[in-house]
C-alpha cells in the first residue's frame, strides 16, 4: 500500500510552543514528548484522511488486526490472537479463491470496556465499501473480498472470503484500523444488510435502507467524526487539537493492551504534543533552544546544518533508508507528452547524480522506477536515465521538433497548429521542489524546451493533480514494507478522475503484467519475473522522470533514546525512552 503527493506537505501554520505538562492530580511533571510536524493533519479518521501526517498520529488512536513490526518489517498480530489461518482454494485454476479465519483477542476492549468484536470489524469494512463513501482508497483495496461473516456463537471469530487471490490479501484483510460500531453506527444501520449484498447494491436505487446508509455516511464524513469524536482502542487518546497550533495525545490509564507484544502498542511517553511548524529553520531553532524534543522530516540541507552544532546543543542525529522516492510526474494524456520520445528527452535533462550529491549531500540514492530501491524485488542493474543533453536533442529531432521560427523554442505542427515545446511544472513552495524545477528549466532551455515554474500551495497543487490539470508536477511516493501493487498508480483503469494513476499512463502490456502480478500469491519466482517485466516497461516508456530516494532524517535531544526505522517518519514516538 502506498501513498503519493507533492514533495512537501506544507500549509501556512501558526507556531505554538508548549514546554511541558503537569499532572493535575499529583502536580508532578510527566514524561512529555514534544514533536514538530511540518503541517497540520487534514483530519483524524483513518478511512478518510489523505496525508501521512494524519496516519502518523492515527496509529496510536486506532488499531488494526495486524501491522508491520517497524524493526523486523514482518506483519504481526495486534488485535488478532494469532496469525490468520489462510486457505487457497482451487490453487492453480482460473477460479482461485482465498479464505481467512480470524479471531480477535479476548481481552481487546473499547474505552467503555465493551469488547472489540467481529461486528466492529464487519462494520468497518462495510463502511469502507458503502456506495456513498467519498474517498475510495480503502474501498479500492477490498475488490477481492466477496463476503465477511461473524460467528453468531463466537462474535470474536470472523471468516473472510475472497473470490480471487491477491498479493496484498493479508494486508487488506487484517491491516485496516477498526472502528467501534457503537460509536460510529449506534443504530446499527449497516447491520441491516450483508457485506456481499452491500457490495452489489445500486446507489441509485431508492429505499429506506439506502437512505439510512446515506445519512450514516454523511455523518461519518462530518468534521465531528474527524476532530471531535476520534475514538479507537489504541494506547493513546486525543485530548486537545488547537487549529494551526498543536495537537495533544495522552496515554490511557489501565489500558487493556499494555501486555501486547507489538511495538505499535507501547506507550512510553505520558503525553505527546505535535507542534505544527512548517518552517524548518524555526523548528531547528526551537530544537536547539530545548523547546522541541524531536524534529523529523528534516531536509538534507537542514540535517547537514545540524551536524556542525549537534554537540553544542546536545542533539543526536539519526537517518535511515526509507520507502520514499521523488519523481516528476508527466501527464501522458497531454498531446505532446503522449510521445515517449519527448518523455525520454526530458528525462535525459535531469542530472540525478548531481541531485544526490549536491542537493541531498549524499543522503539519497537514485530511483529508476516505481519499485523502490530498498524493495526485495527491485531489479538491480538498471542505471538512472543518464544526464545527456545531446541524447535529448537527438530524440527531439527524431520526433520532429525543430525551431522553425528561430525564437529559441522548438515547435511542431500538431493538428494543423504550430505548437511550441513548452510546459508548466507544478511545485509546492518548498525549496527542494523549487531547486529541482530550476535545474530542469535551465537544462531544458539549452535544448529548446521552455518550462515555466508554477509554485502553489499544497492544497491547490494536489487538487489540480487529481483533476489531471497539469503537464509536469513534482511528486513523491511513500510506500509500505509490503509487496508493491502497481494497479492503483499505473493501470489504465485508474487513469481517470477517480483513480490515482495521476500520470495517466496507459499501456496494454503493462496492464496485463499488473493484473497477473496481483493474483500471484504463492510463487516467488513468478512474482520476481513479473516485477522485472513491469520495471522494464516503465524504464522504456518513461511515464515519469524518476529522481531519488532520500534518507529519512531526524534530530532529537540527547536525553532521549530511540531507534531509527525505515518506516516513515523514521521513528515511532511511542517507543521513545526518557533518559
Amino acid at each position: 500500500m502506498n501513498t503519493s503527493g507533492p514533495f512537501e506537505f506544507l500549509l501556512i501554520l501558526v507556531v505554538f510552543l508548549f514546554s511541558g505538562c503537569t499532572n493535575q492530580e499529583t502536580g508532578s511533571i510527566s514524561d512529555v514528548l514534544r514533536l514538530r510536524l511540518r503541517s497540520e493533519p487534514d483530519r483524524l479518521n483513518p478511512m478518510l484522511s489523505r496525508t501521512t501526517l494524519a496516519s502518523q498520529i492515527e496509529k496510536y488512536l486506532f488499531l488494526p488486526l495486524q501491522d508491520y513490526d517497524p524493526h523486523s518489517l514482518d506483519l504481526k498480530p495486534v488485535l488478532l490472537e494469532s496469525k490468520p489461518e489462510i486457505e487457497i482454494l482451487n490453487a492453480g485454476n482460473q477460479n482461485d479463491s482465498m479464505v481467512f479465519n480470524l479471531r480477535i483477542r479476548d481481552d481487546a476492549m473499547w474505552d467503555n470496556s465493551t469488547p472489540v468484536t467481529g461486528y466492529d470489524y464487519l462494520f468497518t469494512y462495510k463502511l469502507a465499501i458503502n456506495p456513498f463513501i467519498e474517498y475510495l482508497a480503502w474501498k479500492n483495496l477490498t475488490f477481492a473480498i466477496a463476503d465477511i461473516v461473524v460467528d453468531s456463537l463466537d462474535p470474536k471469530a470472523i471468516t473472510v472470503s475472497l473470490d480471487q487471490t491477491y498479493i496484498l490479501a493479508e494486508e487488506v484483510v487484517t491491516g485496516f484500523n477498526v472502528y467501534p460500531e457503537h460509536v460510529y453506527d449506534p443504530k446499527q444501520v449497516l447491520r441491516q444488510i450483508t457485506f456481499s449484498d452491500l457490495r452489489q447494491i445500486d446507489p441509485s436505487t431508492s429505499s429506506e435502507v439506502l437512505d439510512s446508509i446515506r445519512l450514516l455516511n454523511d455523518q461519518f464524513h462530518s468534521v465531528r467524526f474527524s476532530r471531535d469524536v476520534v475514538i479507537g482502542c489504541g494506547p493513546y487518546r486525543l485530548v486537545n487539537w488547537t487549529a494551526n497550533q498543536q495537537l495533544l495525545l495522552e496515554k490511557k490509564e489501565n489500558w487493556w493492551g499494555s501486555s501486547l507484544n507489538h511495538p505499535l502498542v507501547v506507550s512510553n511517553p505520558d503525553r505527546i504534543i505535535y507542534h505544527f511548524i512548517p518552517d524548518e529553520q524555526t523548528a531547528i531553532s526551537n530544537l536547539k533552544d530545548g523547546k522541541l524534543d524531536i524534529a523529523a522530516d528534516l531536509s538534507a540541507e537542514g540535517f547537514q546544518q545540524l551536524r556542525t552544532s549537534q554537540s553544542e546543543h546536545n542533539l543526536t542525529l539519526l537517518n535511515s533508508k526509507g520507502f520514499t522516492y521523488l519523481y516528476i510526474g508527466l501527464n501522458n494524456a497531454h498531446p505532446v507528452l503522449s510521445d515517449v520520445l519527448v518523455r525520454r528527452a526530458l528525462a535525459h535533462l535531469v542530472d540525478v547524480e548531481l541531485l544526490c550529491n549536491e542537493l541531498f549531500y549524499g543522503l539519497a540514492q537514485p530511483a529508476t522506477g516505481p519499485i523502490h530501491p530498498n524493495s526485495d524485488y527491485y531489479r538491480n542493474g538498471y542505471k538512472p536515465i543518464s544526464f545527456d543533453p545531446e541524447k535529448s536533442i537527438t530524440l527531439l529531432n527524431e520526433s520532429g521538433w525543430q525551431d522553425s521560427n528561430n525564437n529559441g523554442i522548438r515547435d511542431k505542427v500538431i493538428k494543423g497548429k504550430l505548437t511550441e515545446l513548452a510546459f508548466g511544472i507544478k511545485i509546492t513552495r518548498s525549496q527542494l521542489s523549487q531547486d529541482v524545477a530550476i535545474l530542469l528549466k535551465s537544462q531544458a532551455a539549452e535544448v529548446g524546451i521552455e518550462i515555466e515554474i508554477l509554485p502553489q500551495d499544497f492544497s491547490v497543487t494536489l487538487t489540480q493533480i487529481r483533476n489531471r490539470d497539469y503537464e509536469l508536477a513534482a511528486l513523491s511516493s511513500i510506500q509500505s514494507p509490503s509487496l508493491y501493487d502497481p494497479y492503483p498508480t499505473w493501470h489504465s483503469h485508474n487513469a481517470n478522475p477517480t483513480g490515482s494513476n495521476y500520470c495517466q499512463f496507459m499501456d496494454e502490456e503493462a496492464d496485463e503484467i499488473i493484473e497477473t502480478l496481483r493474483q500471484s500469491v504463492s510463487d516467488s519466482s513468478t512474482i520476481r519475473r513479473l516485477y522485472n517485466d513491469f520495471q522494464q516497461i516503465i524504464y522504456e516508456r518513461q511515464p515519469a522522470i524518476f529522481l531519488v530516494s532520500p534518507t529519512i532524517n531526524l534530530a532529537l535531544r540527547t536525553n532521549l533514546k530511540l531507534e531509527s526505522l525505515k518506516i516513515r517518519p523514521g521513528y515511532y514516538e511511542n517507543l521513545v525512552v526518557f533518559d
